[in-house]
């Protein structure tokens, strides 16, 4: 009897990991910005931008290339997803606009994608939110940004580069 009891409580442990691992979509490839339906909303958005983002296990990795006024920006991201903070080196300075990255966390909220920035803006902390969500069909990345703990301040919609 106590056999058959952990055998059971063995499947049900790995049919919820399967279940888990269902709900966390593989975001990697490259992801070009639609311009016409992300909405910036009261802040200047960029006028392109391209991410490539390679996701193995708890670890990703998203290149960002874009043009901001006018301005050429690249820079790399790497952080986990298990919730852990990556705090970015004093001198890997990470800008994202007019705002300096200091440090990254991300975990999964079911199927989506939760990255947490500190960033600096103007000598003040500011936390972003950035809710990664993949269409049911793979090829729409949205990425809705809140602002301070407020409501979605703007959003990125990127199409999947075949």
């Amino acid at each position: 009897m106590p056999r058959t009891i952990t055998i059971a409580l063995l499947a049900v442990l790995c049919f919820c990991n399967c279940m888990e691992a269902q709900d966390r979509p593989d975001l990697s490839g490259t992801w070009k910005l639609n311009l016409a339906k992300s909405d910036y909303g009261d802040t200047p958005g960029p006028s392109s931008r391209t991410d490539t983002i390679e996701q193995r296990g708890e670890s990703i990795s998203e290149g960002v290339v874009s043009v901001y006024r006018n301005k050429p920006q690249s820079y790399t991201l790497a952080f986990s997803t298990d919730g852990q903070k990556t705090i970015l080196p004093s001198g890997a300075r990470v800008n994202i606009g007019s705002t300096t990255l200091k440090s990254i966390s991300a975990s999964w909220q079911g199927s989506s994608l939760v990255v947490t920035e500190i960033l600096n803006f103007q000598d003040s902390v500011l936390p972003a939110k950035n809710t990664y969500t993949l269409s049911g069909d793979g090829s729409t990345l949205t990425i809705a940004v809140s602002l301070g703990g407020g409501d979605t301040a703007f959003q990125y919609v990127f199409d999947r580069v075949p």
